[in-house]
């Protein structure tokens, strides 16, 4: 039975509770902000800003030098004989390329700087030529460099305060990468760090904010692969997300069997290590020939995967031949990629997988626009919901393809159909013995 007396007999003890959970909770979240804990942010920011303009001017120059092989490819079209000329060049940036990471790949441990300039250097040296390779990779190398260097000085080497700064500076180089601070602190949770800590959570998103800032100044604040969605797909549409999550799932898996065969294959050449890059910068020079804006990552190649022109010149073709193109354009990256990432050079995976997503997104899209099963104002969400779900299901870290391309296209809107056809593929992938590619 209810009694007032009951209840204010009651209220002290409750009123002391609580107090007392406060006071624990105001000093639980106080111990966040302790001397050292605070050093670890102080430390983060000021890595993230290095490393914000290390990667910016790294990106500005193979930024610039893709741009010039679009003009340099069909003047040697026009012109056959700087061919030859332009042959003997590659194969003094190759020698000098090898010369320059030998060091890299030695059995004994390098210096931060000596690291950090033959990865800057080398990573250079292979790129700009056009490979198909990422710039993410050297940029996450670059990242734990950096932050290797302020752990001489703040930490003397502490080995497990090494640890927390070095993921730090990892976070920071993808995310100045891709301009995706969130995508680039997760990916070090998800895929990096199995010893999760509020720490490593704290102080990578400090310095990940910190390096994306930096980048500002270099590029502006426009998201990386920013485009245009269109019009939201329709919940009744759905059934062909799931479809889509099948598809890609499957094509993870053929990438990845050519990816580690081709590693293999590598293995088993009568080559030093260091010297199999000579293989993709000399097979690059014909895939510029024939159309050079293919070459690289490639950032400009899915702007234009992703543009109304390429749309819209696809629409004009009869389905075979649109899916013959496309299926050819897919084989040929898909091979050249495995062939670019696996040889011995600092480069990246990450946006050639993008791009390989962008090609299966539009080869489904375009099979159920020819078909008339949907309209073609939703050929981007597909392309789009591809990209993320082959990143995601390719590294197996789904979390991380979602919120990277919910950053890079700069749209949150359509996030539940990304989710959808990214968490779908990673179990295809999964199911059919696909593991990482880092793995």
């Amino acid at each position: 039975m209810f009694n007032g007396k009951d209840l204010r007999n009651k209220l002290p003890q409750n009123n002391t509770t609580n107090a007392r959970q406060n006071r624990y909770s105001v000093q639980h979240f106080a111990s966040l902000f302790s001397s050292e804990k605070a050093s670890f942010l102080i430390y983060g920011a000021a890595i993230g800003t290095v490393i914000g303009v290390v990667v910016s001017v790294f990106r500005l120059i193979i930024d610039h030098t893709l741009q010039g092989l679009l003009f340099l490819y069909p003047y040697m079209r026009a012109n056959p004989e700087y061919i030859v000329l332009y042959v003997a060049g590659t194969a003094v940036v190759g020698f000098m390329l090898i010369n320059v990471i030998k060091p890299l790949y030695a059995q004994k441990t390098l210096h931060w700087w000596s690291a950090l300039w033959r990865t800057f250097v080398g990573a250079l040296l292979a790129l700009c030529p056009g490979i198909f390779a990422g710039r993410e990779g050297p940029c996450i190398k670059m990242g734990a460099q950096i932050a290797e260097s302020f752990c001489d000085k703040a930490f003397h080497n502490a080995e497990d305060k090494k640890q927390v700064l070095i993921h730090t500076g990892m976070a920071a180089g993808l995310s100045v990468a891709f301009s995706a601070p969130i995508a680039g602190t997760l990916f070090i949770l998800e895929a990096v760090s199995f010893n999760f800590t509020p720490v490593i959570l704290f102080t990578s998103m400090t310095a990940s904010i910190a390096s994306v800032i930096t980048t500002y100044f270099f590029f502006g604040s426009t998201p990386g692969l920013y485009v245009d969605y269109g019009l939201p797909l329709p919940f009744d549409q759905y059934w062909q997300v799931l479809a889509l999550g099948v598809f890609i799932g499957i094509m993870c898996r053929i990438f990845q069997s050519v990816l580690f065969a081709t590693r293999s294959l590598y293995g088993k050449l009568p080559l030093k290590t260091t010297h199999n890059i000579l293989i993709p910068l000399f097979l690059v020079i014909p895939f510029g020939l024939i159309y050079a804006p293919m070459l690289g990552g490639s950032h400009d190649y899915i702007k234009q995967i992703t543009s109304q022109q390429f749309l819209l010149s696809l629409l004009q073709q009869p389905l075979p031949m649109i899916l013959g193109l496309l299926a050819l354009m897919t084989v040929g990256r898909l091979v050249f990629t495995a062939i670019s990432t696996n040889a011995t050079a600092p480069t990246g995976i990450f946006m050639p997988i993008l791009v390989l997503g962008a090609l299966s997104g539009a080869i489904y899209a375009m099979a159920l626009i020819k078909l008339g099963i949907i309209s073609e104002k939703y050929y981007l969400n597909l392309v789009i919901c591809a990209m993320a779900a082959f990143f995601g299901s390719s590294l197996k870290a789904p979390f991380t393809g979602v919120i990277l391309l919910v950053e890079t296209v700069g749209n949150v809107t359509f996030i539940m159909p990304i989710l959808i056809v990214t968490w779908i593929a990673t179990l295809v992938n999964t199911w059919l013995g696909g593991r990482s590619v880092y793995s």
